[in-house]
């Protein structure tokens, strides 16, 4: 039974994680709020994951979080509008867009496509902020070519997005209220695992070059 409790034991770890991950989503929830910061909150999201999920977090968890969010909030700000701008273009757009598909069903695809590509590239926009230090231009950039040279990868990172984020609230609502306190934190650790491993490879062949 004492080694039940121990600190080392899976049971307190597990209970410990999961701790970790409510506490993250509220606090990514509550600074959130403007929605203008959820840019810089996702990203401290993602900083934040990526220490647990290497045990390297250090100093306290909302410690961690108000810190990364005030290093990358003018980056992930920008990106956050240039996202926002995407979207609202394709909203004010869509009686046009809608219009052409019906008069030319294939558009449809290169729709779905582009939306896809879209979506894959975001997936890794906030974590690869959080993890490397680039300019905007180029955080976009490997965004977009390690969603596709990774696709296997992205799938699943997007499968995850979408199951937290859409499937559970809509057709699992007897789990609302553990969603509300986990899902956003809950995702974002899945994906560190995912994106953490896909990261590697990029980190280990540029260590590769340097030593040339």
């Amino acid at each position: 039974m004492n080694n039940f409790f121990d600190v080392n034991s899976i049971f307190y770890r597990t209970l410990y994680k999961v701790y970790q991950i409510v506490v993250l989503n509220v606090l990514f929830i509550l600074a959130s709020i403007p929605l203008v910061t959820i840019g810089a909150t996702t990203t401290a999201l993602y900083v934040v994951s990526f220490k647990i999920h290497s045990g390297t977090l250090e100093g306290g968890l909302p410690r961690a979080f108000f810190r990364a969010f005030k290093a990358n909030f003018r980056k992930a700000t920008l990106i956050w509008a240039g996202v926002m701008t995407v979207l609202a273009l394709i909203l004010f757009a869509w009686p046009l867009l809608a219009a052409a598909i019906h008069a030319f069903a294939p558009l449809f695809y290169v729709f779905i496509l582009i939306v896809t590509v879209l979506m894959l590239s975001l997936t890794y926009i906030f974590p690869l902020l959080a993890r490397f230090e680039n300019s905007i231009k180029q955080t976009i950039k490997n965004a977009y070519i390690m969603s596709l040279a990774n696709i296997a990868y992205s799938i699943i990172a997007l499968v995850i997005n979408f199951v937290v984020m859409v499937v559970v609230p809509i057709y699992l609502s007897q789990l609302l209220f553990l969603w509300i306190f986990t899902a956003f934190a809950f995702a974002a650790f899945a994906n560190s695992f995912i994106l953490n491993h896909v990261f590697q490879k990029y980190i280990e062949k540029e260590e590769k070059e340097e030593k040339k």
